[in-house]
Parts: structure tokens; C-alpha cells; sequence
């Protein structure tokens, strides 16, 4: 009877994954492969960068609309969600230049 349980558990969960189309994992993102001008950057270019997904995204290019370009790549953790351990983590992969 445990055994039946058991393989009704673990046949629930592969059936879950499986609707999920992800299989139980996530796919790892794929990080730049130049630097991102955080002045130019549409979303996309700004969500291969670690811990940036859409959201933050989004909050760069609108903060960029409202005030206009960054002066330095500091200046991102202006941007809401944005602190210093985030920033810490993807200011290697940053640039910014005039628009």
C-alpha cells in the first residue's frame, strides 16, 4: 500500500512538471555578451542582465523617460528595487554613453 502511495506521489509530481513545460527546471539566463548601455537598452537587453527581469526592466526605461540618462552607472540604484547588493552584481556588465 506505502509503495502504491508513493508511486502515486511521484507519478502527480512528473505530471505536474511536465504541464508546467518546464520539466522541474529553469532555464539559467543568459548574460551579456557586451556591455549594456543602461542609457540605450530596451527591456530585452536590460533582462539578460542577473536579477533584472521584466519589472525592473520596465522600471529602468520609464525612470530613463522621466529624467532622461543615467551620468553614471550608480545613478541606476535610483531606479526602485534597485540597492546596492543588485547593483553589486550586475555593475560589471554596465555601461553608460550619451543617448
Amino acid at each position: 500500500m506505502k509503495t502504491i502511495i508513493s508511486l502515486l506521489v511521484v507519478l502527480s509530481l512528473v505530471t505536474a512538471c511536465s504541464a508546467s513545460g518546464n520539466n522541474g527546471f529553469t532555464a539559467k539566463k543568459q548574460l551579456p555578451t557586451e556591455l549594456v548601455n543602461i542609457n540605450t537598452a530596451d527591456t530585452t537587453a536590460l533582462m539578460t542582465l542577473p536579477g533584472i527581469g521584466s519589472v525592473l526592466a520596465n522600471r529602468i526605461v520609464d525612470y530613463r523617460s522621466l529624467y532622461g540618462d543615467f551620468e553614471t552607472i550608480d545613478d541606476l540604484m535610483k531606479v526602485k528595487g534597485i540597492k546596492q547588493a543588485k547593483f553589486d552584481k550586475i555593475r560589471i556588465w554596465i555601461t553608460v554613453s550619451p543617448n
